[in-house]
Formats: C-alpha cells, sequence, structure tokens
C-alpha cells in the first residue's frame, strides 16, 4: 500500500505540469496511468488528439437496411439485430470492447458522405458519443461549439463508460469509494454499428457513464449517408436518433450522479471556426429547452426525438432542423382534439427562425406561432368524422441567413374510421390493467397475425410491435413517462383502438 501511494504521489507531481508533455507522451486512455489521472481530475478535457498508429479499419457488414423497422419521419432508431456488429474500439478488450474515452483505428465507408463542400470516406468512432474526421478523439468533457481544432460530428458528446466485462479496481463517483467490480459484471451499455452501401449506422445502446456507473442510461443513434438513403429522407444525409436518456455528465467532467458540470454537447463541429452548429447543451434531468445556444438544457427533451440535416452545404447555413417527435403520420380519432407543438431551430448562432402553416384544412387551428430560435408553433388538430378521411398539415421554416434557407415539414392527419376511439368494448380486444404503471395486457379477437401501434399525446409513434399466433401481447411503455397514449391495433378482423394512461 506504501508503494502504491509513493506512486501515486509521484504520479500527481508529474500531471501538475502536463500542460509541458508532449502529447507522444500524454497518458494514453486504457492505460493505469490514464485512470488514474482521470479519477484525480488531473486531466484537462482539452487534450491533445491521440492519433491512431493502427492499420485502416474496413467495416464487412454491406447488408441493405430493411426499412419495415422505421417510418420515413419518424422513429429512426434502428433496432439492433444480426447485421450489427460491436464497434471495435482500439483500448477495449474484444469481443465486447468495453471502455472507457476509447476510439477505432480508421473505417473506411463506402460511399461518399457530403461534409461542408467535401467529400469524405474514412472516420474514427468515438466512445464518447460522437464520430470525428483526420484524428480520433480521447476527449471526455464536452465543450461548445465552435471549437477549434475539434472535426466531429456529436449525436451527445458526454463521457461515455462501456466498461464491466473483467474485475477491475474503480472509484465509485455514487458512494465516494473505491469499489472492485468482479468478473462477469453487466456491462454499462455497449456501442453497435452497421456499414451498408449507402449509409453508416451507429448506435450507444443503454451505455453509462464514467465511472462504470449503469444507474442511468443514454440510448442514441447516429446514421450519416450518401445523400440518397431512403433512411435519411427529404435531401438529408444526417439522422440523430434518441432513446430513453437519462444522464449528462461524468464524476471527473464535475458531474454528480450523472448531472451537472460540463454540459453534454449535441451538434457538428469542422474545427475551423466557420462551419459548425449546435442544438444544445445538456446538464440536467427535465424536458426545458430554451434553444441552442441559450442556457443549458434538460437531457429528457432529446428523449424519443428524431433530428434530419444535410451537411452538404459548401456555406454555413444549415436549413432550420425541426426539433420534435411528432410522426410523418398522426392518428386522431373521429371529434377527438389534440395539441401538437413544433419548434424549428436555426442551428447556427444569432438566427431568427419563423414558419407559415400552410394548411386549409378547417380542423387544425394555429394557437401560436411565435418566431426566434427555437420558432415555436402550437396547433390544435380535432378528428374530422367520415370515411378514413385525411387532412395534412405543412410547415415552412425559414432561417433569417443573409441568403435564407428553408425546411418544409409535412404531416398527414388520419381519422381511423370507428365510431369513437375508445374500443375496449369491442369483443376479444381488451386491455389492462388501465390505468397503470406502462405495463400492458392487450387480449387480442384472435389467434391470429395484428400489428401493434403506439402513439403518445402528439401522435408520435413510440414503440411498433408484431404478434403472431397468440391471443394476447405484453407491451412496456413505461420508460416514455406517464400521460395519455393511443393504442392502434390491426388485424385481419380490422383496425382498432383505445387509449390508455400511465400514472
Amino acid at each position: 500500500m506504501r508503494n502504491l501511494y509513493k506512486k501515486m504521489l509521484a504520479f500527481t507531481v508529474l500531471m501538475t505540469s502536463f500542460s509541458c508533455i508532449k502529447a507522444s507522451d500524454f497518458p494514453k486512455p486504457g492505460t493505469k496511468e490514464y485512470e488514474l489521472a482521470k479519477k484525480q481530475g488531473l486531466l484537462n478535457h482539452v487534450m491533445p488528439q491521440q492519433v491512431s498508429s493502427a492499420s485502416p479499419y474496413k467495416g464487412m457488414n454491406t447488408n441493405p437496411v430493411s426499412l419495415t423497422s422505421v417510418s420515413s419521419s419518424c422513429g429512426c432508431l434502428l433496432p439492433i439485430d444480426s447485421t450489427f456488429m460491436l464497434v471495435p474500439f482500439i483500448t477495449g478488450n474484444p469481443p465486447y470492447y468495453g471502455n472507457d474515452d476509447g476510439s477505432t483505428g480508421i473505417i473506411n465507408i463506402p460511399f461518399d458522405f457530403c461534409y461542408y463542400g467535401q467529400n469524405v470516406n474514412s472516420l474514427f468512432i468515438n466512445n464518447n458519443g460522437n464520430i470525428s474526421f483526420g484524428s480520433p478523439y480521447s476527449i471526455f468533457s464536452s465543450n461548445a461549439f465552435p471549437f477549434s481544432g475539434f472535426d466531429m460530428i456529436a449525436p451527445f458528446w458526454g463521457d461515455v463508460d462501456t466498461r464491466g466485462s473483467q474485475p477491475v479496481v474503480s472509484y465509485d463517483s455514487l458512494s465516494g469509494s473505491w469499489d472492485t467490480l468482479q468478473a462477469g459484471s453487466p456491462y454499462t451499455g455497449l456501442v453497435y454499428y452497421k456499414i451498408t452501401p449507402s449509409a453508416l449506422i451507429i448506435r450507444w445502446d443503454s451505455v453509462g457513464y464514467f465511472s462504470i456507473q449503469s444507474d442511468k442510461r443514454n440510448t442514441f443513434q447516429l446514421i450519416i449517408t450518401d445523400g440518397n438513403d431512403p433512411l435519411v429522407p427529404g435531401g438529408n444525409n444526417v439522422a440523430f436518433c434518441y432513446g430513453d436518456m437519462q444522464w449528462t455528465t461524468g464524476a471527473a467532467s464535475g458531474g454528480t450522479n450523472g448531472f451537472g458540470g460540463v454540459p453534454a454537447t449535441v451538434g457538428i463541429n469542422k474545427g475551423d471556426g466557420i462551419n459548425y452548429f449546435q442544438v444544445g447543451r445538456f446538464d440536467h434531468d427535465s424536458s426545458d429547452y430554451d434553444g441552442p445556444y441559450s442556457n443549458a438544457d434538460g437531457v429528457s427533451f432529446l428523449d424519443n426525438s428524431t433530428y434530419f440535416f444535410t451537411t452538404c452545404t459548401s456555406a454555413n447555413n444549415i436549413p432550420p432542423i425541426a426539433l420534435n417527435d411528432v410522426c410523418d403520420t398522426i392518428n386522431i380519432g373521429p371529434l377527438d382534439t389534440s395539441l401538437i407543438m413544433l419548434r424549428y431551430i436555426g442551428p447556427e448562432p444569432n438566427q431568427t427562425v419563423s414558419a407559415q402553416v400552410l394548411s386549409a384544412n378547417s380542423n387544425i387551428s394555429v394557437l401560436s406561432n411565435v418566431p426566434g430560435n427555437p420558432c415555436v408553433v402550437t396547433l390544435q388538430v380535432t378528428g374530422i368524422s367520415g370515411t378514413n378521411p385525411l387532412s395534412q398539415l405543412t410547415v415552412l421554416a425559414t432561417d433569417n441567413a443573409p441568403v435564407p434557407s428553408s425546411t418544409t415539414q409535412t404531416t398527414t392527419i388520419i381519422t381511423p374510421a370507428v365510431t369513437g376511439i375508445y374500443q375496449k368494448s369491442i369483443e376479444g380486444f381488451n386491455i389492462s390493467p388501465n390505468p397503470g404503471n406502462g405495463q400492458f395486457t392487450i387480449m387480442l379477437p384472435n389467434e391470429e397475425q395484428a400489428a401493434v401501434w403506439i402513439y403518445n399525446s402528439v401522435g408520435s409513434l413510440v414503440m411498433q410491435k408484431q404478434v403472431s399466433g397468440t391471443n394476447r401481447a405484453f407491451i412496456d411503455i413505461s420508460t416514455f413517462g406517464k400521460g395519455l397514449y393511443t393504442i392502434h391495433l390491426r388485424s385481419h378482423s380490422g383496425n382498432h383502438f383505445s387509449k390508455v394512461i400511465i400514472e
């Protein structure tokens, strides 16, 4: 113990002058020296770039992505299946590659990714919620954008920690003590990826935070494409996709129990101080949001959201981004009323976005339309009686850049041909318990094939499930929060609807 103390003291003295150390001598992620320095708070969060000397790593999976699992503009979070591989982080041990602050070697992609006027064909995947070009990054505390010298796309730049497969002595930021994690302990999440001929999909699946904390988990995904892959529609080539987001900050970044300290950053940074944008910075557990460059926001604002945009521009003016989780199709029962809130940001600083609601349908009322960054549009939509009536909601969002850019969002509103949305009286179709805690059992009319869709109160699809050869289905939507949800069942006997409440 005395020798260990002497080593720690010597290393502490060394690290107090780390600003004079060459990048080649800087402790590298995955080493004991790096781990000790990070736990003692001696690592500056703007560290020398750890340039990889590894050979280029070319992904082997070229399976085309099936669109049956996602809507064209809603729910882009793809389920992990056999076509995904675990990301081969250099500092992690195969086959799972659990690590802290690790990066891959060079990964080549078989398509041109248009990035601020340049075609990119190789990149690095970094464990801390981003990809980078030119160099891998081990930086665990994020910066606001612009951030000079660092070239990255960051769906969620924070201190992700995916270790937990082997015995390791680690500082527990929750209890404030040194713990031994036993071999075979569950991983604090893993990172998966898939390469197709026209897209790269990377999913940080239920990942924890430093130091080896798993009491809170984040699930998010990045998709980059050639600009023509239907995974990212509307002429866009990038998608940020979010599941349940539960933490923002690791212990080495000033976080306590996953929050506070240095906020996590969502956005893109070319590193030249000119081409960048920011969706926001997040440091607490709430759903509040006041814009991309204002105060730090609540991480639950990202829950179950999908953001599409294009980086195929030679100027720093990406068109406004729709920051909402409203799907391209909304089901509203006859004479039922729903409030829909739409947000649009100009992701570059000092922009104002205004919106025009282009819809002549009498069942859509504009309650408010407030320009800003974000621009916030609140609508009231009422279902129309009749036989499968449709109505269109189209919004044009435009920024105030010297050469303005616009984004058009179109939503189809469907009123199903039923006498009312409450259908628990239909023979053989019942949901229980209702109200409940989010875990429901659906009794189906017959033992037949059926599709189940579940929508939240603004019509966003939160879950889709196929049922076959049984007369009941179990669903768990408890992680989506309290509130009112609509369940749509489609089977050979017809369409059935019901509302459920999570208390």
